[in-house]
Order: C-alpha cells, then structure tokens, then sequence
C-alpha cells in the first residue's frame, strides 16, 4: 500500500519549467513536409539569457530564412521576429510563462518538452505555429 501511494505522489510531482533561454538554446530540426532547421544561440556570452535565433527552411528546392531575438523583460521575456539578421524588429510578443495573462495583442508559447520543442503564437488570430520539430546535433 504504502508503495502505491509513493508511486502516486510522485507521479503527480512536476518538475520547475525550465527559463525560456534554457528551452529554446541549441539545435532544432523538423522534416516534416520539407526540412527546417532551427539554431538558438547567446550572441554576447556575457548576456546568456538573450538568444538569437535563425530557422532555414528548405522546401521544393528553395531556401528561406527567418530570425528571432528572445530577451530578458522584466519579470519575463520578449520574443520577436525579425525582419534581418541585423534584428530589425517586426514584431514582439510576452513570452507565456504559467497560466497568466491575457491573449490580447498575441503571446509566444515556447513549449519544450524532453527533445521536442514547439514555437507559437497566439491571441493574435488563429494560432501561428513557427516551429515544431526535435533536438538535433546540426
């Protein structure tokens, strides 16, 4: 009895999330319908919770590239897409973190689970998904 109710508790346990910097750093690939990669990396080592991402995509034999910028704010974090490498800034969204806050003007869903990550947007329409794919070596 007294190993079932462990085996319970324990299941019910959560582990922290981790910070979205954490979640997001590294390699990332998906081959579904076509290939993209998707990099994330501190551009300055001295700010590690600010990354810098680029996501290829290569479908029918053509090459896109989008970026991204993650940055401390506040109590939280921004995540932007960017128009160029250079980070003109297109447009920035609150990093979701718990199940606070308002969808309004959009929100970035950064979901990292094991060797999964999945990249979206929402509250600004439909739902955008940037990205999902797996942990990669690239």
């Amino acid at each position: 009895m007294r190993i079932l109710l462990a085996a319970l508790v324990a299941g019910c346990a959560t582990a922290p999330d981790l910070p979205p910097p954490q979640r997001l750093a590294g390699c990332w690939a998906s081959y579904d319908s076509g290939a993209s990669v998707m990099r994330w990396a501190a551009p300055d080592p001295s700010h590690p919770n600010s990354l810098r991402g680029q996501k290829t995509d290569r479908r029918a034999g053509e090459a896109g590239i989008s970026y991204f910028a993650l940055d401390p704010d506040g109590a939280g974090f921004i995540f932007c897409e960017l128009d160029d490498e250079q980070g003109a800034t297109a447009r920035c969204f609150e990093v979701a973190q718990g199940r606070q806050g308002s969808l309004e003007g959009g929100r970035a869903f950064i979901d990292q689970a094991g060797a999964r990550l999945r990249l979206s947007i929402v509250g600004d329409g439909p739902e955008r998904v940037l990205f999902a794919g797996r942990r990669s070596p690239c």
